[in-house]
C-alpha cells in the first residue's frame, strides 16, 4: 500500500483512506504488520497480521536462499512452528507473498499439507520475473514492475541470480503522472543495475501536461551508465550490440515494452 495511482488519489492519505474503507467492508482482514500503513492506521482487533517481525501473528522465520535460487523459510503462528516452506519462484519479496497466501488458506480452512505443496509447486505467473529465454547468451526476464519498489525487488532478485554477468534494465515509464509523483524514487531505484535503458513512456490515458516524460526521467536517473531510446526497435538494436553471455536483461514496465521480449527472441 504505497504512493501510487496519482490520477485517482491526490496523496498517500487518500490512498490509505480507500484501503480503510475497503477493510471496513471486508469480513476477513489480513495485513502485513511490517508496513507503514499497518503501523499508522490499523489498531483494530479484527486484523490478522503476518510478516518478518515477531510481533505478527504469522511469522516467516529462518529465511534462507536455497540451491535453486529461491527461498525457503519456516512459518510460525503465535510463536508455534507450523511448517517449512520451499519456494520455486525467486525473490525475497515472494516470501511475504507466499506467507500471505498461506495465512488466507489457513484461515479459510485449507489443510496445511496442501498449502505447503501448493507453494512448493507454484511456478509463477506471466510477467512477474518471468524468464523468457536467451538473447545472444544473455538471460531475458520480463517483469510488470512499473513502481519504484517493484523495480527494486526485480533488480534485487536479478542480483541474487546473476552470478558473473551484468544486469541491464530496460524500463518504460507508465503514465506521466506516476513518473512525476514518484520521480525521485524512479531516479534512484536503478542503482543496483550495471546499465539502464530508458524507453519512451507509455502514456496510457494521459497527455504530457499530466506530469513528466521518459526523457526527463532519463536526465534524472542516478546511474552513470544509461541510454535513452525512442522506440523498442532502437532498444533492441542497442542490446544486440551491447549484451554478452551471462548478462541478465530485465524488461520492466506495464505498457507495450513487453513486446520487446518477442522482438529480441
Amino acid at each position: 500500500m504505497e504512493n501510487d495511482h496519482p490520477d485517482t488519489y491526490r496523496n498517500l492519505t487518500e490512498l490509505y483512506d480507500a484501503f480503510d474503507d475497503y477493510l471496513d467492508k471486508s469480513r476477513l482482514k489480513v495485513l502485513c504488520g511490517d508496513t507503514p500503513y499497518y503501523r499508522l492506521r490499523q489498531c483494530r482487533n479484527d486484523v490478522v497480521t503476518y510478516g518478518f517481525s515477531p510481533e505478527n501473528r504469522f511469522v516467516a522465520e529462518n529465511v534462507v536462499l536455497q540451491n535453486n535460487g529461491c527461498y525457503g523459510f519456516s512459518i510460525s503462528e503465535y510463536g508455534n512452528l507450523l511448517c517449512d516452506i520451499e519456494l520455486n519462484v525467486p525473490g525475497r519479496h515472494n516470501v511475504l507473498n507466499a506467507l500471505s497466501a498461506f495465512v488466507i488458506g489457513r484461515l479459510t480452512g485449507a489443510d496445511i499439507s496442501m498449502l505447503v505443496e501448493g507453494l512448493a509447486t507454484y511456478r509463477g505467473t506471466r510477467r512477474r520475473y518471468e524468464t523468457a529465454g536467451l538473447f545472444f547468451g544473455a538471460t531475458l526476464v520480463s517483469d510488470y514492475a512499473h513502481h519504484p519498489d517493484e523495480i527494486l525487488a526485480a533488480v534485487a532478485t536479478a542480483r541474487e541470480r546473476t552470478k558473473t554477468g551484468r544486469i541491464l534494465a530496460v524500463f518504460q515509464p507508465h503514465t506521466y503522472s506516476r513518473t512525476a509523483r514518484l520521480f525521485n524514487e524512479f531516479c534512484s531505484c536503478f542503482a543496483g543495475c550495471d546499465e539502464v535503458i530508458l524507453v519512451k513512456e507509455y502514456p496510457a490515458r494521459e497527455t504530457p501536461d499530466n506530469g513528466k516524460t521518459a526523457k526527463e526521467l532519463f536526465e534524472g536517473v542516478k546511474n552513470p551508465h544509461k541510454k535513452y531510446c525512442d522506440t523498442l526497435v532502437d532498444a533492441a538494436a542497442y542490446l544486440q550490440k551491447n549484451v554478452a553471455p551471462g548478462d541478465t536483461v530485465l524488461v520492466l514496465g506495464a505498457g507495450d515494452v513487453a513486446l520487446l521480449v518477442d522482438l529480441l527472441k
